[in-house]
């Protein structure tokens, strides 16, 4: 079968057949070598749910729903046309019948002629029986095989994509399995228009001569993360400088990061798909202009990291200056709207080209009616899940499981977190806080700021550290998020420039004890450096330990609030928000610290900080000398008790 041919393979299987049946969950392929061809594609043409393989002499169809193998089984005479479609080609024009080797253990079994075998690729298959299923399509036989890689990975706990048999057969054929959902419509209707790229490999050539076509772009970075440096026949140096330098309507150059932190940004429950244009018609701007549009919510710009796990920058921003805006992105993804940041003012807008997103909001009193038509029906690959005070973007494949009243308990939880985080500050929150999970931030495990932005690995529905995990939550807490939302609400007065990571924990400890009931003394995130505490402690040395490590600086910390209650934190951290002192070095904030905290609860606190090697400043020592000393012993005092002293 020659390439002219094999090109026609799609307009075979659909030859008057409108649309296929919809199996729910039907997940994305990617046809990478010149030996496929895309068949029918979901949301856009980076989501494709049928691929065609040519193997040696031998055909193969790949489905992206393990189901699809009972579907051909079962010979449903709802779509006879399109089954006997797939019988023609695959059989090569010849008379054949379907046969399953779910159950099989050797091709020894197998019929050597008139037979097109059916695979459920959940059923596990021995390295010598796949070596001899290769080796008969590359002789001539033919093959339907269900790939479903995101419900395999469901079922099989604690492996990954690379002990998926099914997946390493598709790789050696040219076929890449990704466990995303394609986004189909049910039924799957065919669009020709979307399949006409073939694969991956015929876009690599045609981008060489169109370097700004936002399809292809679109097609290409949707399947660098997943082929990484696997690409067909291009080194993926040549692959990203070719995308970088496309124009900038279609690939995001650089970030436009929300400079102001009082600005509002609003999911309005669209994603928008890889390469396509939207249209946005403002009708009706009310108060302060500066309104703007966002395509993805992954504002990390990695340009600066060493590696990378997917293209720098993914979201892209355009101003609502004129009545009619027009914008793309070659990743896509949420759409959101950002305010100028002044109140009392609003936008009524039109959208076109947009997909309807899992989308839920707390505030909604309609929201459970709601929820359950859009965790069906919408076909976003983000979600915009919001509480009062704190919204999630993850994969919408995360959420659609959870009811309205599962949302709610978990949203409830980290709202009470974000209140417990203001309540110990002394404020109100003026915005929600948003958290987005990356596949890459671009700093750490997770970085705070707006947003506050974590790794994927905590959006697994499975894993015990899910973020709506509510039963894990409720009884452990999160300490990473807490603190991050920690770091949200540091002040720079009582936060001395080596304690930028211990003074974001004392949040930390207070919502984990008075949300989940786990005491500051002794917490578990401190237990295991007790012992480092006290060797410093030992070689008369504490304040360079506590300069170097968080979790020893943290100890201090936790006798204040052990000794004197968060009460006493409560009313330093609002002194500090009515006075917002002036001070420009660490020795003044720390001589600002300890003569605040200690004219509050009364002791005079030099001792305390002096036994941890705090440089104090005479004047505060004198300022203080009036006030009690509060007799503090615990095991780091008792580890030399003589360090506790005026």
């Amino acid at each position: 079968m020659n390439d002219d041919e094999f090109d026609q393979v799609p307009q075979i299987l659909f030859q008057d057949v409108p649309s296929v049946k919809y199996i729910r969950f039907v997940e994305a392929l990617i046809p990478v070598t010149n030996d496929t061809r895309a068949v029918v594609c979901g949301a856009d043409s980076t989501k494709v749910a049928i691929v065609a393989a040519r193997v040696g002499n031998g055909r193969c169809l790949i489905f992206g729903n393990k189901r699809y193998s009972d579907f051909f089984l079962a010979n449903d005479p709802q779509d006879q046309r399109f089954i006997e479609n797939c019988r023609r080609w695959l059989s090569q024009e010849k008379e054949a019948q379907f046969e399953s080797i779910d159950d099989i253990e050797s091709m020894d079994s197998v019929k050597e002629k008139g037979t097109i075998l059916v695979w459920n690729g959940h059923h596990f298959k021995s390295d010598t029986f796949m070596n001899d299923l290769s080796a008969f399509l590359k002789e001539g036989g033919a093959l339907i095989c269900g790939a479903g890689a995101w419900s395999w990975l469901y079922f099989n706990s604690g492996k990954s994509l690379s002990d998926f048999i099914t997946g390493r057969f598709c790789d050696s054929i040219g076929v890449k399995v990704t466990g995303n959902l394609a986004g189909c419509d049910d039924p799957i209707p065919f669009k020709p228009e979307l399949v006409k790229y073939k694969n991956v490999y015929n876009v690599v050539q045609a981008l060489a001569s169109e370097p700004n076509n936002a399809e292809y772009l679109a097609i290409v970075g949707s399947a660098i993360k997943e082929l990484g440096n696997t690409l067909p026949d291009l080194s993926i140096e040549t692959l990203q400088n070719m995308v970088l330098n496309a124009g900038s309507d279609v690939i995001p150059t650089k970030t436009s990061p929300i400079k102001n932190k009082s600005c509002r940004q609003r999911s309005i429950g669209y994603y928008v798909a890889p390469g396509t244009t939207i249209q946005i018609d403002v009708s009706e701007p009310v108060g302060a202009t500066g309104w703007s549009a966002r395509i993805g919510c992954h504002s990390d710009d990695l340009g600066n990291c060493d590696q990378l796990r997917r293209w720098p920058c993914i979201s892209t921003c355009k101003l609502l200056s004129v009545t009619t805006v027009e914008m793309s992105s070659a990743f896509g993804g949420l759409l959101f709207l950002e305010s100028p940041a002044v109140e009392l003012n609003s936008i009524s807008v039109s959208i076109k080209n947009v997909v309807l997103t899992p989308a839920y909001d707390i505030m909604d009193p309609n929201r459970d009616k709601h929820w359950d038509d859009l965790r069906v029906r919408a076909q976003g690959i983000w979600a915009d899940i919001a509480g009062q005070y704190i919204v999630f973007n993850l994969p919408s494949q995360s959420v659609r499981d959870l009811n309205s009243a599962q949302l709610d308990r978990a949203l409830r939880f980290w709202d009470t977190v974000v209140l417990t985080h203001h309540d110990l500050r002394g404020t109100t929150p003026v915005r929600r806080e948003r958290i987005v999970c990356d596949e890459q931030p671009v700093t750490g495990y997770m970085h705070a700021g707006y947003p506050i932005v974590t790794h994927l690995d905590i959006t697994d529905p499975k894993s015990e550290y899910f973020l709506l995990n509510s039963d894990i939550l409720e009884k452990k807490g999160f300490w990473g998020v807490f603190h991050e939302i920690g770091h949200n609400m540091q002040r720079d007065w009582w936060t001395f420039s080596f304690a930028v990571e211990v003074t974001v924990n004392i949040f930390s400890l207070h919502a984990m004890d008075v949300i989940c009931k786990i005491q500051p003394w002794i917490h578990s995130w401190l237990e295991d450096k007790i012992d480092k505490a006290k060797e410093s402690i030992k070689k008369g040395k504490p304040f360079d330990e506590w300069k170097a490590t968080a979790g020893v600086s943290l100890f201090i910390y936790a006798q204040l609030a052990r000794e004197f209650g968060w009460n006493s934190y409560k009313a330093v951290f609002r002194q500090y928000e009515e006075t917002k002192p002036n001070l420009t070095s660490d020795q003044e904030k720390i001589d600002h610290w300890i003569t605040t905290f200690s004219h509050q609860v009364g002791f005079n606190l030099v001792p305390l900080f002096k036994f941890w090697g705090f440089p104090i400043s005479q004047s505060t020592v004198d300022g203080l000398h009036d006030l009690p000393i509060r007799q503090i012993s615990d095991e780091f005092i008792q580890t030399a008790p003589d360090r506790y002293q005026l």
